[in-house]
């Protein structure tokens, strides 16, 4: 069984228990899975809820109220204290239902917009991010994204000079999420050196800053890693440490 298809079968089996994927679930396009804070906007009433995995097509969001299959509703992104219509993007509801050991309602939509008309929206920023889309064709395989709370230092590829430190807010083997406490800028390359200790990391990697914006919820800064030029020996080491992140049941 490929690498891929272990981390996919290990990731669904525990996130979504014995219940792997229903045929309403099937997606002709691959998912990533990720964490996302957004505000909804339904019939009138706001609700905050979170994107947890995202695709090409569609995405996953956990915290909706009762929703209808064909119903139509809107979410802006970034998160704030209250529904942003100048952020507003508008989905269309294909299953809706309540998880079986929290009762947390989950819903699986469809983007209203699609291809070429996602351009210019938040929707098209987070599916770039996340390596569906723009440059980083690599990425276009079944990469999950997991939550974890590792420490990552990113340097100068050349000197080693320090850069800044974070936290690795979800890791692929495509790319990451770091929060810190500056900006980054777009296009920039590091070296990226993560792991529960900073002083002795599992991991060193080259990296492309993809993104870097102001959270307004924390006031931190969130910085889109895309990992490149890799060896095969260090794709081997991230490999290793995301499947042992999953058979380990421990996200960070």
């Amino acid at each position: 069984m490929r690498f891929v298809d272990r981390l996919l079968k290990g990731f669904r089996s525990f996130i979504l228990g014995k219940d792997i994927l229903s045929t309403e679930e099937s997606r002709a396009s691959p998912r990533i899975l990720c964490l996302y804070w957004v505000n909804l906007r339904n019939a009138g009433r706001e609700f905050k809820a979170s994107i947890t995995d995202i695709g090409i097509t569609g995405m996953r969001i956990e915290g909706v109220p009762a929703l209808s299959r064909g119903e139509r509703f809107e979410i802006s992104y970034p998160f704030s204290e209250g529904f942003k219509e100048e952020h507003s993007f508008e989905v269309e509801v294909m299953w809706c239902r309540a998880r079986a050991h929290d009762d947390v309602m989950v819903a699986g939509v469809q983007f209203v917009k699609q291809g070429d008309n996602l351009r210019g929206t938040w929707v098209y920023i987070l599916l770039t991010e996340v390596g569906l889309l723009g440059e980083a064709v690599y990425q276009r395989r079944e990469h999950v994204r997991l939550a974890t709370s590792y420490r990552v230092v990113l340097r100068e590829p050349k000197t080693g000079h320090k850069v800044m430190e974070g936290t690795v807010n979800n890791l692929s083997v495509g790319g990451a999420l770091v929060e810190s406490a500056a900006p980054m800028e777009v296009g920039r390359q590091l070296l990226a050196l993560m792991g529960p200790n900073p002083s002795h990391p599992l991991l060193t990697i080259s990296a492309r800053v993809l993104n870097s914006r102001l959270d307004p919820e924390d006031g931190c800064h969130l910085i889109s890693l895309q990992f490149v030029d890799f060896s095969k020996e260090e794709l081997k080491a991230l490999e290793g440490l995301i499947l042992a992140m999953l058979e380990g049941r421990a996200l960070g």
